[in-house]
């Protein structure tokens, strides 16, 4: 059995952000933005954190959510991106084993 635990985000001024979810799975969590699946983001940091190639920047929204769930700006993202230390892959297209 897959133990997932799905929470809404909370934004600075404590309420629940609609539309926008953290997914915690074993080994790690994802960020949901609206039906679409933005990033993974490992607990083992010797693994890459992954963004979906289609909505990891779908919006200034998503963007604004992804930098809080990473903990960093877009450029910052930018730079790991072209640096090689994330991945991009279809997470909206993952077959679940």
């Amino acid at each position: 059995m897959i133990n997932v635990k799905v929470t809404p985000i909370i934004s600075e001024t404590g309420n629940i952000v609609k539309n926008h979810y953290i997914i915690h799975v074993e080994g790690g969590k994802f960020l949901q933005s609206y039906e679409d699946i933005v990033a993974y983001k490992p607990d083992d940091f010797n693994e890459k954190v992954v963004l979906d190639v289609g909505n990891w920047d779908a919006s200034p929204t998503t963007r604004k959510w992804r930098e809080k769930f990473l903990g960093e700006s877009h450029l910052q993202t930018l730079v790991e991106l072209s640096s090689g230390d994330y991945e991009m892959k279809d997470l909206n297209d993952m077959e679940v084993e």
